[in-house]
């Protein structure tokens, strides 16, 4: 009796250890790293290898973390001008869909959303997240210098989340 109590916790246990280390692309290499040296009150979670450039254009501050592989995320600074996450995202999406290659919003949160656009290499992802917090808005994104799997933009979701 003694030894099947045994065998169900191990077998439990392996179990519970496969399902945890099961997580889409965010490995034990992930990290949860302040922004705020960079002046941004925020947490995500980045890759162990990541660099982080930060830069500024007219009133928005942009901060790029990148692994040079699947992860490339721009957060950009602004001061709010609304204080309404649905008119932010709102407008944003509306000014998304003007885009000549733009295909379709695959997954809509309450926060932002998913899209798929079209490039000369076929198809590519990319997302917004919107933050407010204070007197700023946080709009999150896939860096502007690449294309990106649906995945990877998963990816780079996650990790604000």
């Amino acid at each position: 009796m003694m030894y099947k109590i045994k065998f169900l916790v191990l077998v439990t246990l392996i179990g519970l250890s496969l399902y945890a280390c099961k997580q889409e692309n965010m490995t034990s290499e992930n990290q949860k790293t302040s922004l705020m040296k960079y002046g941004f009150p925020l947490e995500i979670n980045t890759p162990e290898n990541a660099s982080f450039i930060k830069n500024k254009s007219g009133a928005t501050d942009h901060l790029i973390i990148t692994n040079n592989k699947d992860f490339n995320l721009q957060i950009n600074m602004a001061d709010a001008v609304s204080y309404s996450l649905t008119e932010v995202k709102t407008r944003e999406r509306e000014n998304i869909k003007t885009n000549p290659f733009f295909q379709k919003i695959l997954e809509d949160y309450d926060d932002g959303f998913l899209y798929e656009y079209e490039t000369p290499n076929g198809l590519a992802y990319d997302f917004r997240i919107f933050k407010l917090q204070g007197s700023k808005t946080y709009t999150f994104q896939s860096g502007i210098t690449g294309q990106f799997s649906e995945k990877d933009v998963k990816y780079m979701i996650k990790s604000i989340r």
